[in-house]
């Protein structure tokens, strides 16, 4: 009897376990961030959205499209991110202390791990790292203190804060009337373009049905470099090299579609 008891709270407690991880990717999740430059006079900055359009297929892999295409592995615990045409790792949620972890194009290491409690009294795991051009921290089931995607992004300018995230409406994370941002929208569907890095020809796909609008290029700071009618090829001679982020709109000024990329 005793054996059948230490069995029965064994299944129960791996049960217990394997029950324990909160998924970070969830279609009624939306993500709301602003990007800031007090630098300039007047300061500008603009907040963006992600939430879930659909899901695409890269190489046979499907990603869910948040304005960012990733994927989750929910067995192992790590969310991924298709970024310049490469799968990086974006989160590692079964992470150690001591571990190094390249994200995107920053490396961190896991310094320690703690847990924190939600508003709503849900106790969450979090994750506090170190490294070059990173944030804090990132929690499972809600992201970096920085945002979903921007958990390696420059420090400044422009300054990034994560406001808040919200599922099906209701606020669990973050507080989502102490924004800073001058104009509220969606964060649109990526953008598919190529070559990424580019020399001097960008090339636009899945745009098929756009007969009017426009494409605008803008630099980290949301300074308009380029705009243009809608075309399948830009000419980026007079770009400088850096890291951009192009927007594509329809006929009634709507953003539709946005992708960063690289200008060697």
């Amino acid at each position: 009897m005793r054996t059948l008891y230490y069995f029965v709270m064994m299944f129960i407690s791996t049960g217990i376990h394997s029950q324990s991880y909160t998924k970070l990717l969830e279609d009624d999740k939306v993500w709301n961030v602003s990007y800031s430059n007090y630098a300039n006079i007047p300061p500008t900055g603009y907040t963006t959205e992600y939430s879930f359009h659909k899901d695409t297929i890269i190489n046979g892999i499907t990603y869910q499209d948040f304005g960012a295409l990733l994927r989750e592995d929910t067995v192992n615990r790590r969310v991924f991110y298709w970024y310049h045409n490469e799968e990086y790792l974006l989160y590692d949620f079964n992470a150690n202390v001591g571990d190094t972890i390249l994200t995107t194009h920053f490396q961190i290491v896991i310094d320690s791990i703690s847990t924190i409690t939600l508003e709503n009294s849900e106790k969450r795991k979090i994750f506090y790292h170190s490294g070059s051009n990173t944030g804090e921290y990132y929690i499972e089931g809600i992201g970096s203190d920085h945002g979903l995607v921007e958990i390696s992004e420059a420090n400044g300018p422009p300054a990034i804060n994560f406001n808040c995230l919200t599922k099906n409406g209701e606020k669990i994370f973050g507080s989502c009337t102490n924004s800073s941002i001058q104009t509220n929208e969606k964060h649109p569907n990526t953008l598919l373009v190529s070559p990424n890095p580019v020399n001097e020809i960008l090339h636009l796909t899945d745009i098929a049905g756009l007969n009017s609008g426009k494409v605008q290029i803008l630099d980290q700071q949301g300074q308009i470099l380029l705009e243009e009618k809608i075309t399948t090829t830009l000419y980026l001679n007079n770009v400088s090299s850096g890291e951009y982020l192009l927007r594509l709109f329809d006929k009634g000024n709507e953003i539709v579609g946005q992708s960063r990329f690289i200008k060697e």
